[in-house]
Order: structure tokens, then sequence, then C-alpha cells
């Protein structure tokens, strides 16, 4: 007990980006220290223009080893966002550029992860990054890009003045539209062999089985990603549980959803996704005072999701409980104004 209340603690510290020791800076340091030097190595080559403008949240080694002008998103070098309004509850991260402030300022290429700009093919978080910009809306309404850059590197960003102004920064890459199913079902299918390759190779590890499963899920593989999560499930993994439980909500079985989100909570008390995700299906179900529950578990472990919030409120307004999203509505508007407007907007008010 003592001892999951600890990590527990520590991991929510740690998300927040509160008492990090040196040695977790270094080992930052080491994820986009090669980055910075590729973008050097993409000027230096003549692909990357040296007067071109991206706008990135890590304003340290990138920009100091590419040699490139950057826009901190977070406001820590950039007077205007270090005066904008709160959006959040990280230390150093809770003011951030808006898509038209970079538009104005002449930015070329708006990263589309926090951190990386470019990504190595072989990291499985580009995958996730990549499943995303299809899937989901970034936030800014703008369509995302991605571009090989050579040395199994690719780009991944938004151009806030669109492509074709920003072209001629980037003369050397041909950026194509990660809607394009085409180009995207080719880099998953390149993914998809590179990791049944490692799972091959020792399928004892299971980090690796559960990026394959993952991956499998991201090509729209369905079927084979529920076969590859279910033994890790069975198990006792909670990832593989969460995973499980996203890919039978893909194929529309809330009810095999639900169960697998309920294993995962209950391997892992304190996975604020698996909560979250546990809420939106008893919601989709009408199980609406099921899903305050689990979204309030949520947001206990997480208080700044916006998006858990604007559930919250939802399912409270469907509970006829108007009151309650009132106040989820008037947290949001600290937190988070779109979602605010969204939860604003709904009739039931």
């Amino acid at each position: 007990g003592f001892a999951r209340a600890y990590r527990t603690l520590l991991g929510n510290m740690t998300e927040r980006y509160v008492g990090l020791r040196q040695e977790e800076h270094r080992l930052f340091l080491s994820t986009v220290l090669p980055e910075g030097q590729r973008l050097a190595q993409l000027v230096r080559d003549g692909e990357v223009s040296p007067d071109a403008y991206l706008a990135m949240s890590c304003v340290g080694a990138i920009p100091y080893y590419s040699g490139l002008r950057i826009l901190d998103r977070f406001g820590l070098t950039d007077s205007h966002v270090a005066h904008s309004q709160f959006q959040g509850w990280l230390m150093a991260h809770d003011k951030r550029a808006t898509l038209d402030y970079a538009r104005a300022q002449g930015v070329d290429l708006w990263a589309y992860d926090q951190v990386h700009t470019l990504w190595k093919e072989e990291d499985f978080t580009f995958f996730e990054r990549l499943w995303t910009a299809i899937h989901q809306d970034p936030g800014t309404g703008a369509p995302v890009y991605l571009a090989r850059t050579g040395d199994n590197w690719i780009a991944l960003g938004i151009f806030p003045e669109g492509i074709s102004e920003a072209s001629g920064k980037f003369s050397g890459l041909r950026f194509q539209s990660a809607k394009d199913e085409e180009v995207t079902r080719s880099i998953f299918e390149d993914g998809i062999k590179a990791f049944s390759a490692k799972v091959q190779r020792d399928p004892s590890d299971r980090k690796v089985r559960l990026q394959y499963a993952n991956l499998l899920f991201y090509a729209g593989r369905i079927d084979g990603a529920i076969e590859e999560f279910t033994p890790l499930a069975s198990a006792g993994d909670p990832e593989a549980c969460f995973g499980l439980g996203l890919a039978w909500a893909a194929k529309g079985d809330d009810r095999q959803s639900l169960r697998s989100f309920q294993d995962a909570v209950s391997l892992k008390p304190c996975y604020e996704q698996a909560h979250f995700q546990l809420g939106r299906t008893h919601a989709r179900l009408g199980q609406y005072r099921e899903a305050a529950e689990a979204l309030s578990h949520a947001l206990r472990l997480r208080p700044g999701d916006s998006e858990a919030r604007l559930e919250l409120g939802r399912a409270y307004l469907e509970m006829g409980n108007v009151e309650g999203a009132l106040q989820e509505y008037r947290a949001l508007e600290t937190v988070d104004p779109a979602a605010a407007a969204l939860l604003w907007q709904d009739p039931r008010f």
C-alpha cells in the first residue's frame, strides 16, 4: 500500500514537472540532441533554409544545435506568450502560443508534437503521434503534414501560413498530408514489419509486444490487434487491457470495451486514461451515473484534463444535474476556454 501510494505520488509530481532530478534532464537531452543535429545537417545540405522559422515547446537543445530560429510556444522566451492567460496547471507549461500568433509572427513550421519536429522511423511514439494526427483534431483546425527527411527521419508538423507559403523554406523536402491514406498506410506497414521482427527476435519482451499490438490498432488491423492484446491482458497487463478496450470500441462492442477498461483500472488504480475511457464507455451505454464516477476519478488523478471535465459536464446534463455541469463549466473557463464554450453551447443548459 505504501509503495503503491509513493509511486502514484511520484508519478503525479513528475507529470507536473515538480521535483525533477538532474539525471532526468540529462536523459531528456539524449532524446533531443540527435534531432537538433539532424536539423543542422538538413540546413547544411540545403534541404532546409537557414532562416526557416519553427514553433515548438522545446527551446533549449534543439535550437542550440540546429541553429534555427524557434518560437517558444510555452513563452519562456517569448514575452507575448508569457503574458497570456493560463491554459493549464503544469509548471512552466501552462501558457501556450496560438496558431494565429505563430501565423502573425511568420512561423514556417509548427511542430505537431510538444517537443519533436523530427522523428526516427523506428520510434514507437512517432506512430502514436501520427495516429493522433490522422484521427483527432490537433486543436488548431489546420492540416498536419509529414515528410521523409532521409537517414530514417520523418518530419511531422503544421504550416501556419499554408504549405504553399512555406514550401520555399523546405525546398529539399516533400511534405504530404497526414490524411493521405496511401502515404500513411505505407509508413504504418513499415512500422509493423519492423516491430514484428522485434517480437520474433524476443517474444518475451512484453513492451515490444504491446507496441506491436498498438501498431496493428493504429494501422486499422483491429482483429489482429485484439489477437495480440488478449494474451497480454490475460496475463494482467493494464496497458494491454486499455488497448483491448480501445480495439473493442473500434469494433463497436462497448460492453466488451467496458470490461477491458474495468480490468485496466482494477490492475492500475492510478490509470487516468483508463478511468477516462471507462467513463466515456459508460456514457455511450447510457450509464451516466457510473460515467460521472469514472470521470470524477480521472479528474482526481489529473485535475487539468479538460476533455474529462467536458465529458463529466455532459454526463451531469444527461442526469439532469445542471448545477454540477455548471461547476464543470466554470472550471473549464480557467483551463480550457474552448472546451468551456462547447459545454455552454449544450442546449440542455
